[in-house]
Formats: C-alpha cells, sequence, structure tokens
C-alpha cells in the first residue's frame, strides 16, 4: 500500500501533537512540584481532616474534602475510611488534575501564591464549575482587583444560601492569591 503526501502529513501531525501533549503534561507535573507542599498545606488548613466520610452538600466526601477515592477509581461513599497520608495523597491527586485545568485555562502569567489559590479555589467549586466562571474571565482580563475579588467572593453559596464558611474560605483564598 502506498501512502501519499496527505497521508505522510496526517501522520506527522498526529505524532507531534502526542509529543506536545507528553511535554505538556511533562510541564504541568514539572511546575505542579514545586508548589506541591504549599497546596497541600493551604487546601488542608481550609478543609480540616475527616477520617470518616461526611455528606458535603451534594455529595460524600473524606479525608480533605476528598468527593474522589483515588485508589478504586470510584466516588467516595458513605462507608469511605481514610487516614492522612492517605488524604494527603488523594488530596495531592485532585490539586494536580485542578493545575492541569488551571495551566489550560488561565491565560496570564501566575505566580506561586496565584497558582495555591487558584488550586484550593477549583478543589472547592470543581473545573467545569471554574472553566465558565467570571472569576477566570476576570483574572485572563487582567481586571482591576476589586473586579476579581467581587467575582471570587459570589462563590459563597451552599444549598442556595450564603455559607459562612465559604465567605471565610474566599477570603483566604484571596489574601492567598494577591500576596
Amino acid at each position: 500500500m502506498r501512502m501519499g503526501k496527505i497521508g505522510f502529513v496526517a501522520i506527522g501531525a498526529g505524532v507531534l501533537a502526542v509529543i506536545a501533549i507528553l511535554f505538556n503534561k511533562n510541564k504541568i507535573m514539572e511546575a505542579f512540584k514545586g508548589t506541591s507542599e504549599q497546596v497541600f498545606t493551604f487546601i488542608a488548613k481550609l478543609e480540616s481532616f475527616y477520617a470518616k466520610s461526611y455528606w458535603d452538600y451534594a455529595q460524600w466526601s473524606v479525608g480533605y474534602g476528598s468527593g474522589f477515592d483515588w485508589d478504586n477509581n470510584t466516588p467516595v461513599t458513605k462507608d469511605t475510611i481514610v487516614d492522612k497520608p492517605t488524604a494527603k495523597r488523594w488530596l495531592l491527586a485532585e490539586a494536580a488534575k485542578n493545575m492541569n485545568t488551571i495551566n489550560l485555562y488561565v491565560k496570564v502569567p501566575l505566580n506561586a501564591n496565584q497558582r495555591t489559590a487558584l488550586a484550593a479555589f477549583v478543589y472547592n467549586v470543581g473545573d467545569t464549575a471554574f472553566k465558565n466562571s467570571t472569576l477566570l474571565k476576570k483574572i485572563n482580563a487582567n481586571a482591576p482587583r476589586a473586579e476579581i475579588e467581587a467575582a471570587w467572593k459570589s462563590w459563597k453559596m451552599a444549598g442556595g444560601v450564603v455559607n459562612n464558611g465559604l465567605v471565610n474560605r474566599r477570603a483566604q483564598e484571596i489574601t492567598m492569591f494577591f500576596s
């Protein structure tokens, strides 16, 4: 079977795409490595540790607020119990996934504190909510601080009511972001 120029071009483009994906994945993990302990410490302080699962508005959570059992690749259930090393590993696995989302969608340079604050935010609200948020739009537009803060503070509702825990969390995330 003979392959024309178009076939070779298509294969070459595919190979380049795979190389780019692997390069970016390594770049993302390298960027996360330097901040992973800071991210863990910050999120763990915001979440607190719970060995036994608890109902958290829309899902079962455990450890430092993990809703996903990274060992079994399943959602946390009402019977899930973890120790602190497992909870840390799960938090860092989720945070690495969230850092990937941050790296893909934030189009402006970020320092370590900004990455940490956004990792905590995305850990709490989820990737999809962040990708579609006004907060992301404000950050990417280099909006004034007051506009970024207002967009951030708007994420204070849980179960349809203002949640003081989320109000406090957002204040800490904002402080980290602008420090």
